[in-house]
């Protein structure tokens, strides 16, 4: 990730050099909350879109195991 990037979306998630030089960094610790959330949202669209397979084919059983 660029702290650039990430500084228009979550600035504070970026720090900046106390020396003035306007370097940017990035903290993780401030991205961890916002990684797992968008985790948790990806899992449930996995989930639904294995459900809409399943409905569509009900022979394709093994696409909601996996």
């Amino acid at each position: 990730m660029v702290a650039q990037e990430v500084s228009a979306v979550l600035p504070e998630a970026v720090s900046t050099e106390p020396s003035g030089d306007r370097l940017l960094g990035l903290k993780p610790e401030a991205l961890i909350p916002v990684l797992v959330e968008a985790i948790k949202e990806q899992q449930a669209e996995i989930a639904d879109l294995k459900a809409r397979v399943a409905r569509l084919s009900p022979s394709s059983v093994a696409i909601r195991d996996r």
